[in-house]
This record gives C-alpha cells, sequence and structure tokens, in this order.
C-alpha cells in the first residue's frame, strides 16, 4: 500500500523546509569539496590574512576596575 511519502515539487506547507534543507546540502558539500582558493574567490571563507591593528591599546580587562 502506498504511502504518499515522496518528494513533490508543488508549493505547500512544506517548501520552505525543502529549499532549506537543499541550501544546507548544498553549502555543507560545496565548502567540503571545494578547494579553498575558489571559496575565497566566491567570499564563502574567513580571510586569509589577521588583521593588524596599528593602536597600541591596552589589554581590556586590565583597563576596567573589576569591584
Amino acid at each position: 500500500m502506498p504511502s504518499g511519502h515522496f518528494i513533490e515539487l508543488k508549493v505547500d506547507w512544506a517548501a520552505p523546509m525543502l529549499i532549506m534543507s537543499f541550501c544546507a546540502v548544498f553549502l555543507v558539500l560545496f565548502i567540503r569539496f571545494c578547494p579553498a582558493e575558489l571559496r575565497m574567490l566566491l567570499h564563502f571563507s574567513l580571510q586569509e590574512k589577521e588583521i593588524k591593528v596599528d593602536e597600541d591599546l591596552p589589554n581590556f580587562f586590565d583597563t576596567i576596575l573589576l569591584n
């Protein structure tokens, strides 16, 4: 007896969940198997260089007063 639990590509109450699950699977596969250079080119990864701060500020925990 057929259960009717097949994926149907129609717009109903489950369509947003289906779209989000397709996007999540795509992102996981893209990040897992795509080379880092292509991800950097498409802005899908963190920055490649560390930010250098020119200011000589003291440590945050040394400057605040803890009562």
